[in-house]
């Protein structure tokens, strides 16, 4: 007889299915191919997801208008580090744990500036699955400078310190 194991209200398939989405987030390259992340969301979000940008933001309901921000978003990424001359150092998923039964990833994305600041984004994203599919995503974050010879580069081209 197969059983279904959780982790407290989180199932064990809900738990891969996050470390899935992870993978294929870290796997993109949003000022290259932004179909990639569409691809993504359209693959692993429910019609009826509600995505939180913070804590006190009103959330926004439906895959329909979640998709049109995505979309928005990677636009202006897009330009940003196209036409501004930002340069991306590194995309990473510094932690993933479950945590009130739901999964809790933590990213991190270094990046320089035009004039050759470096700064580091934390984000912290909660996602609560349901029948394989995201339901209810929220995220809290931080921007912060950082010294160049900190900044942590997935780069294999580059020395460690």
């Amino acid at each position: 007889m197969n059983q279904l194991v959780t982790i407290g209200n989180l199932s064990a398939v809900d738990f891969v299915r996050e470390q899935q989405l992870n993978n294929a987030i870290l796997r993109g390259d949003a000022t290259i191919d932004p179909n990639h992340y569409l691809s993504i969301f359209d693959r692993f979000y429910a019609d009826d997801v509600v995505i939180a940008e913070a804590a006190h933001a009103i959330p926004v309901h439906g895959k329909k208008e979640n998709r049109e921000r995505l979309e928005s978003f990677i636009g202006l990424i897009q330009i940003i580090f196209e036409v501004g001359g930002y340069e991306i150092d590194h995309l990473r998923l510094a932690d993933s744990h479950v945590e009130d039964g739901a999964c809790v990833s933590h990213w991190e994305i270094g990046f320089c500036d035009p004039q050759g600041d470096w700064r580091v984004i934390s984000r912290k994203i909660r996602r609560v699955w349901s029948a394989g599919k995201v339901v209810v995503e929220s995220w809290s974050g931080d921007l912060r400078n950082v010294d160049s010879e900190n900044v942590w580069s997935a780069d294999p081209e580059r020395p460690d310190d």
